[in-house]
This record gives C-alpha cells, structure tokens and sequence, in this order.
C-alpha cells in the first residue's frame, strides 16, 4: 500500500516518530522507528522500510533493527 510521509513529530521514550497518511484514502498512519533502527540504519532506510512494511491493515507502522 501507498504511504506518503510527512514531517516528523515528537520522539517518545523508545521511538521517533512521523506523521503518515495512506496515499490511497488519506487515513492518517503513525510512524514508529526505534531509536536504536534510526541510529543504526539511517532515518532514509528506516522511513523507506516502513513504507515497505505498510500494508494497509493498521492504522501505524514501526520499524526495529529486527527489520533489516
């Protein structure tokens, strides 16, 4: 599924995290990347697996090291 992502928002206790919407019916999804993925990986692979793990069923998406 189609995700667009938007600005980022306030980090929390475990995650960064990102305003989304599903590109398909402007649902708004949340975006999650543990700090430990976005330090490791990069915020450009983590943001592009979680448009990769996005499939429409939910209305968030969250990104692990355990991902890559």
């Amino acid at each position: 599924m189609p995700l667009d992502i938007g600005d980022r928002i306030d980090d929390d206790l475990s995650d960064a995290r990102w305003r989304a919407k599903d590109s398909l019916t402007s649902r708004p999804v949340g975006v999650r990347v543990s700090h430990e993925a976005l330090q490791d990986m990069g915020e450009s692979a983590c943001l592009q697996k979680a448009v990769e793990k996005y499939d429409g069923s939910t209305d968030s998406v969250r990104v692990t090291t355990g991902d890559f």
